[in-house]
């Protein structure tokens, strides 16, 4: 079942997806990930970022539980990436500001474990442009379902905002694993 609004308020052109708390040692990759990965989103346990055209306000969002990989994203989408992070059992919504979002509930349907996050956007250089959106002039979809890790997909970076942060020479990097997980390998 899709959940959609026409009022997602982000700021600092950023949404994300968390854990029940903040995460514990944010891995000093992760940052530089969104800015220098695949142009769309990075994450880490208990974490995703998400990044927007529009600096501050509102944009349209889609959310979506799946519970297996979906039907391939159609044309109109201009950037369209897949990644993976893992769940301690509960990923909410929470606008830049801290505050969650309750329409689409918890997103780690299946419990603790990996998830696989796709991540469809457009119209990111129209926010850019307008940098203030009382009303949404962008649009994103988050699809979720429980998948082992694996490393960023990029299946197209098609707007300017994406294409200023995807080198697409780098090397996808793999997922981060939660710190108990790292201390078994």
């Amino acid at each position: 079942m899709m959940w959609t609004t026409d009022a997602m308020h982000v700021a600092y052109c950023q949404y994300f997806l968390y854990g029940p708390e903040l995460p514990d040692g944010w891995d000093a990759h992760a940052l530089d990930r969104l800015f220098h990965g695949n142009g769309v989103a990075a994450g880490c346990p208990d974490h995703l970022t998400v990044l927007c055209g529009t600096h501050t306000g509102l944009i349209r969002l889609g959310v979506e539980r799946c519970a297996q990989r979906p039907p391939e994203p159609g044309a109109e989408w201009e950037s369209v990436v897949e990644l993976s992070l893992h769940s301690s059992g509960e990923l909410r919504l929470r606008a830049w500001d801290g505050v969650d979002v309750d329409g689409p509930g918890n997103l780690a349907h299946a419990g603790p474990g990996w998830y696989r996050v796709r991540v469809q956007t457009r119209g990111r250089d129209r926010g850019r442009e307008a940098d203030t959106a009382a009303r949404p002039v962008e649009e994103h979809r988050l699809t979720v379902w429980p998948a082992p890790p694996a490393p960023d997909l990029v299946l197209r970076v098609g707007d300017l905002t994406g294409r200023r942060h995807h080198d697409p020479r780098r090397p996808a990097p793999l997922p981060i694993r939660p710190p108990a997980a790292r201390r078994a390998a």
